[in-house]
């Protein structure tokens, strides 16, 4: 947290804070793949840089890591970033399987709707 508060200043050393308070958090789900907080500043650090691959790495880490309707969430972020990717096949498929796991979340069932419109586009 004090690299991510420190590097709000310039942006060179701003980047090299956050690479480092991203490192420092890849190291905690290391240690403790299960480690929540270390998976959601990781996730956050990588969405703000719009880090798509190493985003679907660390998703695919944390579902190894979770079962059970713990791993809906991290299927439909992962299924967006597939989506992101224009990996339109492998989100069809993450989609799939957290629709089985949240059969009546009706936000997920639009959101792979839209998905499915977007791949026949």
């Amino acid at each position: 947290l004090l690299a991510e508060a420190i590097a709000r200043g310039s942006e060179q050393e701003s980047y090299e804070l956050l690479d480092a308070a991203l490192q420092h958090h890849r190291a905690a789900l290391v240690a403790d793949p299960t480690h929540e907080l270390a998976f959601e500043r990781c996730r956050r650090l990588l969405s703000q840089r719009i880090d798509l691959p190493n985003l679907e790495l660390l998703l695919r880490g944390r579902l190894e890591a979770v079962q059970g309707e713990m791993r809906g969430p991290i299927l439909t972020a992962l299924a967006r970033v597939y989506g992101a990717m224009g990996s339109y096949d492998q989100a069809k498929h993450v989609y799939a399987e957290a629709s089985q796991l949240a059969p009546q979340d009706e936000a997920l069932r639009r959101e792979y709707e839209a998905l499915l419109r977007r791949a026949n586009d």
